[in-house]
């Protein structure tokens, strides 16, 4: 039996034991579940592979998804997400077990190792001693889990809530109705409202991802408050999602800043997306909190915040630095809105904004799209090269940002726009022809 299943798993089986696991002696009898269904061995590290269910130890599953499968070992269901979440009260028995056995199991990584190696399931978790059983209810038990989440002991109450969390974040549709159906609302936000952080925080991912349950962009922001940096991220990617495509979001978004706090959240998302901050996060995490200051400058109220708070060189470097198109459309017109104020306009300048402003036309750049609608109910008809005019025109109020542009060849390429491009004939009367003018005039002329 054992050599069918070496062959059925390729070189999984063969090689199992140099990697850390430990053989069971027949004769102790260990339960099935302490066993991984690839290698038919103890498991170390217990994992929820979150979308489909199943259970495996981390190192053979993560073994199996390197070696090129997409595919769930157990039921070949095609995985989508390779999202692993650690079965806290299943280690500590297997541990338990191995002890009374005298079966020695490879030492673990300290739950602090686990933060620095990025695995987010570790955040704000019990210790594993204190919950060996989730009081017999399998990870397989969405009602079970719904149940204990309510009733249970603190410890197993929270890694059962952590469970669902994953389950409702990476799952299948399948899984997040059933965890609807058997889950209590209302208890869930009674939690919100918990002595203990920590539930505060998985009771908050959950109201995050069930079905039906959308929060308001308020309630969203407000979640931030907690510092969780899981939480956050997920905070973050559901407002990046929200409105991303989407102008009259964004506008959304910086009304319910404004209503918050635009200072602090400013501050916090400032951290966040400097790249040159030490902090654990992902770089699509640093453009999410990027997106958000960029949200900020669509409220005209809101704009002197962002000058204030240091924010406009990282827009700026993002928008040199991103290579999402649609990222790099929303960073354009913010950065053009903030051109409008004469302090952001110097420090606009003085991070070489000018130059990624004249990339966006189209003498200069041939390869730029102007011509079509990119974003549904976003800009409407306004082109990317009207953007980037329209944010030079302010621009060239600025001494050092009127010589840039001159000694660049920016006239020339004015001058070709204004017979060739297909900008609205408004814009071209009301932003290009002045600005030409501008630049042309004998007093354009930087002087050091």
């Amino acid at each position: 039996m054992e050599k069918s299943r070496s062959s059925k798993w390729g070189k999984l089986g063969p090689t199992a034991s140099q990697r850390g696991f430990a053989l069971v002696d027949e004769a102790k009898e260990a339960p099935k579940e302490y066993l991984c269904p690839i290698t038919l061995q103890l498991m170390k590290d217990p994992v929820l592979l979150v979308e489909t269910g199943q259970v495996y130890d981390r190192e053979s599953i993560e073994a199996w998804f390197k070696s090129g499968h997409n595919t769930d070992p157990s039921t070949g269901v095609k995985v989508r997400h390779q999202r692993l979440s650690t079965i806290y009260p299943l280690r500590s028995a297997i541990q338990q077990f191995a002890k009374q056995h005298n079966i020695e199991l490879e030492p673990e990584e300290s739950e602090e190792e686990d933060v620095k190696s990025g695995d987010s399931s570790t955040w704000d978790v019990p210790n594993p001693l204190e919950c060996l059983v989730l009081q017999g209810v399998s990870v397989y038990d969405i009602k079970g889990l719904c149940k204990l989440m309510v009733s249970g002991d603190s410890a197993e109450a929270l890694a059962a809530m952590q469970l669902l969390g994953d389950m409702a974040r990476h799952g299948e549709k399948r899984q997040k109705r059933r965890i609807t159906q058997h889950c209590s609302i209302d208890q869930l936000k009674k939690k919100l409202n918990d002595t203990d952080t920590r539930f505060q925080v998985q009771a908050a991912r959950l109201l995050l991802y069930l079905p039906g349950e959308d929060m308001t962009m308020g309630q969203m922001l407000k979640l931030l408050k907690y510092a969780n940096p899981q939480l956050t991220e997920d905070v973050l990617l559901l407002i990046w999602q929200h409105a991303y495509r989407h102008r009259s979001r964004m506008n959304e978004i910086a009304q319910a800043i404004h209503d918050l706090g635009t200072g602090e959240i400013i501050t916090y998302m400032k951290t966040m997306a400097d790249p040159t901050q030490n902090n654990d996060y992902a770089d699509e995490v640093r453009a999410y909190a990027a997106f958000v200051l960029t949200c900020i400058c669509y409220r005209p109220r809101s704009r002197s915040q962002i000058v204030s708070g240091n924010a406009v060189s990282l827009l700026v470097h993002y928008l040199a630095t991103t290579t999402d198109v649609g990222f790099r459309l929303c960073l354009l017109k913010a950065v053009q809105y903030l051109c409008e104020d004469r302090a952001a306009r110097e420090l606009i300048q003085q991070n070489g904004a000018v130059r990624h402003f004249m990339n966006h036309l189209p003498p200069l750049n041939r390869q730029v799209l102007y011509t079509a609608r990119v974003f549904n109910d976003w800009f409407a008809w306004v082109t990317v090269p009207e953007t980037a005019v329209k944010a030079l025109y302010h621009l060239s109020k600025n001494d050092r940002a009127r010589y840039e542009m001159r000694t660049s060849g920016l006239v020339p390429a004015l001058r070709e726009m204004s017979r060739t491009s297909n900008i609205p004939e408004k814009a071209k009367s009301k932003y290009v022809g002045p600005l030409m003018a501008r630049l042309t005039a004998s007093q354009s002329c930087f002087v050091n």
